[in-house]
């Protein structure tokens, strides 16, 4: 799970003041790592294009950390668990950790919390749950690292949990596993994106459309989006030509 001095860091960054960050949440008494993309790409031997945090602290006290070092944060949007934290002419988004709860209403609901494992089961996919700090250690608590390696796309969880709460975790699955993807499709996740196919109509047009032009720019486009025509996905998000 814990891979100690696992990542070579420059791949994320080499930027003092976003490693700054680093050493102001410790003296802060909470924690803070690398997660997602940045993560992910860096293990696949590629350059960090976005840079995401996330940190044991709540959003109120990470500001209270960052305000006692002078340096200026913000809510970044409607997603009140993340700052934004400036850093140079960086901007970078700070999220605090979160578990899924059951609600007074049966429903789903998240809150915050300090344990990093309940924070990862929430992600979608494996390779996507991966951490690190600024000395390389990796924190991997779905086998990301394996997944990345032997080209395993695949959902955390039950892969029907993991859409439903979120219909473009659909389109997600297809962009990663046309640019990692090694081999035949996750039966499971293929399945499951099947049956909530219909679920992708009650997106919004705009998020549809921006995450299909991120899929026509991987790699694989053009197997990627056999599979999707192949089990009727591709007619639930381009429109009818006639």
């Amino acid at each position: 799970m814990i891979r100690d001095n696992y990542l070579d860091i420059s791949r994320i960054t080499a930027d003092p003041g976003v490693l700054k960050i680093f050493k102001i949440i410790r003296g802060y008494g909470g924690v803070v790592r690398f997660v997602g993309g940045a993560v992910r790409d860096a293990l696949a031997g590629l350059k960090a294009a976005n840079i995401d945090l996330s940190t044991d602290l709540s959003p109120d006290e990470l500001a209270e950390a960052c305000e006692e070092a002078g340096i200026r944060t913000a809510p970044i949007g409607l997603k009140i668990d993340t700052l934004g934290v400036a850093v140079g002419g960086t901007l970078l988004e700070i999220s605090s950790l979160k578990k899924q709860v059951k609600g007074g209403n049966g429903r789903t609901e998240v809150e915050f919390t300090d344990n990093w494992e309940e924070d990862a089961s929430r992600r979608d996919l494996t390779i996507n749950a991966v951490y690190a700090d600024e000395k390389g250690n990796v924190f991997d608590y779905y086998n990301g690292i394996e997944d990345l390696e032997q080209g395993n796309v695949r959902f955390i969880g039950n892969p029907n949990h993991r859409i439903k709460e979120d219909y473009l975790r659909i389109l997600r699955f297809f962009r990663f596993y046309s640019n990692f993807g090694q081999g035949p499709v996750d039966k499971k996740a293929l399945e499951a994106c099947r049956e909530n196919r219909e679920g992708l109509t009650t997106l919004s047009m705009e998020r549809i459309r921006d995450e299909f032009a991120k899929i026509l720019l991987t790699k694989n486009v053009v197997s990627t989006l056999r599979i999707m025509f192949e089990n009727d996905i591709l007619s639930f998000i381009l429109p009818d030509p006639q």
